[in-house]
């Protein structure tokens, strides 16, 4: 099991926008960019939507443009 600090409970999953952290048993919170990320917080698996602001997954990073030759 995985603590969730900031409601100081258990899970076997941490909630969209933290990933867990195995050398403390913990969840911790993802990058404020990502929706849900992978082993840290900018590993981001998908991306969240941040006052209005899209944000674009490329290579695991939530970015506000697309790199060139890419588009959203």
């Amino acid at each position: 099991y995985i603590k969730i600090i900031d409601i100081n409970t258990c899970t076997q999953n941490c909630p969209n926008g933290q990933f867990e952290y195995y050398l403390q048993l913990n969840c911790v919170a993802c990058a404020a960019s990502c929706l849900t990320c992978n082993t840290t917080a900018t590993d981001c698996q998908t991306c969240t939507n941040v006052t209005g602001v899209p944000y674009f997954n490329y290579d695991n990073q939530c970015l506000l443009t697309c790199p060139n030759n890419y588009y959203g």
